[in-house]
């Protein structure tokens, strides 16, 4: 995708976390990667989330001498955003990020929260129109039928209406 930020939406269990650890892992390699869990916002500032993340110079300082090299974030559980500082802190990454054109972002979220986001985004004058919305679904029964052709001990589980609900939302 061309779009330099992506969100991914979903309810629990649905993937989402899973999906941004998969792409994460695949630019380890060629970019410079940052994950972080939105609900640790909540509790920090800009100015120490560098030493909250254990490195050496502010997070401001790594993401601008990033600049003509690849960046690749991860917000994951956005929808655990609540406080005015997280959400500030979180602005303030992403318009650092902006003017990087190798940056790309994936954030993931509950569906149910994505409004709330986007209006505490645009409160901080972030605009989040021209950002890629992808939806996961729960899944379906010939979905899951595929996953257990690849993991035949679930059968004997799956039989089990008590463990349906748990096995096709494993979260």
């Amino acid at each position: 995708n061309n779009s330099s930020v992506c969100v991914v939406v979903g309810p629990s269990g649905s993937g989402k976390t899973v999906l941004a650890k998969g792409w994460f892992n695949t630019k380890q390699s060629t970019a410079l990667t940052v994950w972080l869990r939105a609900e640790n916002l909540n509790e920090i500032t800009f100015t120490n989330l560098g030493q909250s993340l254990n490195i050496k110079h502010s997070l401001k300082e790594v993401l601008e001498a990033s600049m003509g090299k690849s960046l690749s974030l991860v917000v994951d559980g956005i929808d655990r955003l609540f406080s005015e500082d997280g959400f500030s802190t979180l602005s303030s990454i992403l318009r650092i990020c902006s003017p990087i054109s190798n940056c790309k972002m994936l954030i993931t979220c509950q569906p149910e929260e994505w409004n709330r986001i986007k209006i505490n985004l645009h409160d901080h004058n972030i605009d989040t129109v021209i950002w890629k919305l992808y939806s996961l679904q729960e899944l379906d029964t010939k979905e899951f039928g595929d996953v257990l052709k690849q993991f035949p001990q679930l059968r004997g589980l799956s039989r089990k209406p008590e463990l349906q609900n748990l096995l096709y939302r494993p979260k």
